[in-house]
């Protein structure tokens, strides 16, 4: 079981971060959306955004692994 995650960063005047985790046995693709974290001067700050985004992820395995998190039925229709 191998989760990686992809970032889409906040747009002008979001606040909001897009994030797909992709485990690839079995294969499930899972998105959520987290508060990105911001300067005082309203600048991105990725570094913060990804400590959060690992530990997200650390979560989301383990609920897969118990069976919390599992494929629906579209990600099983795009593994065929």
């Amino acid at each position: 079981m191998a989760l990686t995650y992809k970032i889409e960063e906040p747009g002008i005047g979001e606040t909001t971060c897009k994030i797909t985790f992709t485990n690839d046995e079995p294969f499930i693709e899972h998105i959520r959306y987290i508060q990105a974290e911001f300067d005082e001067n309203g600048m991105y700050l990725s570094d913060p955004t990804l400590e959060i985004v690992r530990q997200l992820g650390n979560g989301i395995a383990a609920k897969i692994a118990k069976g919390v998190i599992t494929p629906t039925a579209n990600t099983e229709e795009e593994e065929e």
